[in-house]
């Protein structure tokens, strides 16, 4: 049995979602000296607030794009390459209301700029038109884009942006891969023949021969000893690798692309999307307040001494600590004290608005 198999639950009927973590409203702001019967049921309650656990189906396909990604850094070990996860790239710099593609990973080699999308589907797939159809193993049809379509589309967008930051690397230097990990997914001829789809075993071959030293420094003399339009034409025709100078400005505009803002609830379970605000002790803070790359652990008093600490010497239930804020650098001990009532506001991919979840419910939070 897969984990994509995994019975929910261990009864005859299956318990329904718990996402006690969504909030219908904001609730309001805490009184801050409350009498020690009211801090009891607080405690109470968040010493019996539910575990959220990771859906098995997603806790594969995480696995799966980890095990893409250590194939890819061995591979780049000895090929002077990048890789970057999640990234997501405009549609359009000039209109940010078209949103952005997410790309599971990026590679860039001194040879070629390489998009991957990593599935861990099981079952059977065919082509259906212009779509693809998945059959998983209980006989539900699930209909899917054609993902080599989709991922030529992302890599145009992937190229535009790097352009218009100044990089221009040869259009034939770009390339895309769909890689399936799963052994127990069936794939139709028309699809698993074409050169792009491949399995986790096939990531070398896609991401290119690899560089010799020596050809690295060649390419470095040239791009001293020329000016950059004749030392991009003597790497690129007869070194055939991508300008080293070109390699380094490409790592480093896709790696300031964002990715999704993560929650990690208590129990394991993680919610992508954007933060909107967060409020701490009462006090709404802007997304814009919140450093890129910046991550935050959550504690809260659950266990009896802190609620003691809570509940008798009303001390706060819960605090922060890491590095989330542009200015927490400049608070002792980078410690933010929490209130049971702190929320963000967090609007997840695929929901039509925001949504306000309990930070009593988050462990951790990471800023894109």
């Amino acid at each position: 049995m897969t984990d994509a198999d995994t019975p929910r639950t261990t009864g005859l009927v299956d318990a329904p979602e718990d996402d006690s973590y969504r909030l219908a409203a904001i609730p309001l702001s805490p009184e801050r000296f409350t009498t020690w019967r009211e801090r009891l049921a607080q405690w109470r309650a968040l010493r019996n607030a539910p575990l959220h656990p990771e859906e098995p189906r997603i806790r594969a396909a995480r696995l799966a794009e980890r095990r893409a990604r250590q194939r890819i850094r061995l591979h780049h070990a000895t090929q002077y390459g990048h890789i970057f996860s999640n990234r997501r790239i405009p549609r359009d710099s000039s209109a940010a209301g078209l949103g952005r593609y997410e790309a599971d990973l990026i590679a860039v080699t001194a040879r070629r700029v390489v998009l991957l999308e990593v599935k861990n589907w099981s079952g059977q797939l065919h082509v259906a038109g212009d779509a693809w159809v998945q059959v998983q193993r209980h006989g539900t049809e699930v209909h899917h884009p054609n993902l080599l379509a989709h991922n030529r589309e992302k890599l145009r967008a992937l190229h535009r942006h790097l352009a218009e930051r100044g990089v221009h690397i040869a259009p034939q230097c770009f390339h895309q891969g769909v890689v399936f990990v799963n052994p127990r997914l069936d794939i139709d001829p028309e699809i698993e023949g074409h050169p792009a789809v491949l399995q986790l075993d096939g990531l070398g071959e896609l991401l290119g021969d690899g560089t010799s030293l020596g050809r690295r420094v060649a390419a470095r003399v040239a791009q001293w000893l020329a000016n950059a339009e004749t030392s991009a034409a003597l790497a690129q025709h007869l070194l055939q690798v991508i300008p080293p100078a070109d390699v380094k400005a490409a790592a480093e505009v896709i790696g300031a692309l964002r990715t999704w803002d993560r929650l990690t609830l208590r129990g394991g379970r993680e919610l992508l999307g954007d933060i909107v605000w967060l409020r701490v002790t009462g006090k709404q803070v802007p997304a814009q307040a919140l450093k890129l790359g910046g991550a935050a652990d959550l504690q809260w008093r659950r266990g009896l001494i802190g609620g003691v600490q809570w509940v008798v010497m009303n001390q706060r239930p819960g605090s922060m600590t890491g590095d989330l804020f542009w200015d927490q650098h400049l608070v002792p001990g980078r410690r933010v004290w929490l209130d049971t009532e702190d929320c963000v506001c967090f609007h997840e991919p695929g929901r039509s608005k925001p949504g306000i979840i309990a930070l009593n419910h988050v462990e951790r939070i990471q800023v894109g």
